[in-house]
């Protein structure tokens, strides 16, 4: 039974003031205001690599990984370059490569699964409010399911993604534990304290590592359709990959999983899911609709920790700053449906659903991976941040 619901209508860009104190009402890292502006680090970044031979599959899987981390500043520190297809640059973001990491402490560690077509680089603006707050953040490339992949001929069908996202969120973790093989890494990552948040089909993939079950009855009858020499239905009769699916994709280092805008593809339990979950959404979402995907998996779980809050005007898009990055004259070119799906001058800004998210990422893995108390009124759905414009915000708890 919900137990808490309630809407919020508001104006200006300002965070909830004057919501009481807390048990760290003494330390200013945990006060709303030190969210209105990065955490103390400096944040660097650093790419590798991860490989692993995927069930069904006779050659190695290898995955470009970003990290973002809390670094140590040096006066010739030279900003990173990001872009979005290989190509188009990303402005916004505000990293620094190379840098040391401050090891000043084990890090807890953040990891971020992007939607399909999308990329690991979509996490930054989530990825450099975690790291200046002391997190070390990796955002793997899913090979096969990237923008450049179905854009191109490389792309791996949806049943195969749908087996070997989660497997290669596990195979990032145990990098981690090794630190990447990074300078300065080995044994400064907590993995056992780890946050995992996806958007779309990574909010799919942080529900198998948090405990939902696959279906594989159902994904079998979505997969052979079209006959059973189809390559997604030959892919799911594989004993090997079928071995995989009856394990189940849990990883218990992962504490706690929040979904943006998540995809159930048809074949996702999300009763099994026995993590604080924190659920994003948006009520005009037309790719996982309201209906089809944020009520059937809000109904799914069950734990009193789990917190839903919905953008009643925000989109699929609105969650992953495309809108701008290629900006509202070209979006449409690279994605047909954005305009209407998140980036429409009807929408909320996707400027100000990334601010709250990053908002909500962060004290909702401070509260449940770091016993951030200060953060209970928010993660109970107790109290809100607030955003701009007469924007319509709804929260539920179960």
């Amino acid at each position: 039974m919900k137990i808490a619901r309630w809407i919020v209508v508001i104006t200006g860009l300002w965070l909830c003031m004057s919501c009481g104190e807390s048990q760290e009402q003494d330390d200013p890292f945990y006060t709303e205001t030190a969210l209105e502006e990065r955490g103390p680090h400096t944040v660097g970044f650093q790419r590798t690599t991860v490989s692993y031979t995927p069930p069904g599959a006779d050659t190695a899987r290898t995955l470009p990984v970003l990290v973002w981390y809390p670094g140590i500043s040096t006066p010739d520190a030279r900003r990173a370059d990001f872009t979005l297809l290989g190509t188009v640059p990303i402005r916004k973001a505000r990293a620094f490569k190379n840098l040391a990491l401050d090891a000043s402490k084990p890090r807890p560690l953040a990891v971020y699964s992007h939607g399909s077509g999308g990329e690991g680089v979509l996490a930054y603006p989530y990825a450099e409010r975690l790291a200046s707050r002391g997190w070390v953040v990796a955002a793997v490339d899913h090979v096969g399911n990237t923008t450049k992949d179905t854009l191109g001929s490389d792309g791996v069908h949806e049943m195969a993604s749908s087996v070997y996202r989660p497997l290669d969120i596990s195979t990032v973790i145990d990098a981690a534990e090794n630190g990447f093989e990074l300078e300065g890494f080995a044994s400064e990552i907590d993995t056992e304290r780890t946050f995992l948040f996806g958007h779309s089909f990574g909010g799919f993939t942080a529900m198998l590592i948090g405990g939902a079950g696959y279906d594989l009855e159902k994904a079998q009858a979505r997969a052979c359709d079209q006959g059973a020499d189809a390559a997604p239905c030959t892919f799911l009769a594989q004993e090997a990959v079928q071995q995989a699916i009856a394990r189940g994709f849990k990883d218990t280092r992962v504490q706690a999983i929040a979904l943006q805008a998540p995809s159930m593809m048809g074949i996702l339990k999300p009763e099994g899911v026995d993590v604080p979950t924190l659920l994003l959404t948006g009520d005009r979402d037309q790719t996982t609709t309201h209906q089809n995907a944020s009520v059937p998996i809000w109904e799914g779980l069950d734990d009193p920790r789990d917190l839903w809050v919905r953008f009643a005007d925000a989109g699929h898009f609105s969650f992953i700053t495309v809108c701008d990055i290629f900006g509202a004259g070209a979006i449409a070119a690279f994605e047909p449906s954005a305009p209407e799906d998140g980036c429409g001058p009807t929408f909320l800004p996707p400027s100000d659903v990334a601010t709250l998210n990053a908002w909500y990422l962060s004290v909702f893995a401070e509260y449940y991976i770091q016993g951030a108390s200060a953060w209970a009124p928010f993660v109970r759905g107790e109290q809100q941040f607030r955003i701009q414009g007469d924007a319509e915000i709804l929260f539920e708890t179960h």
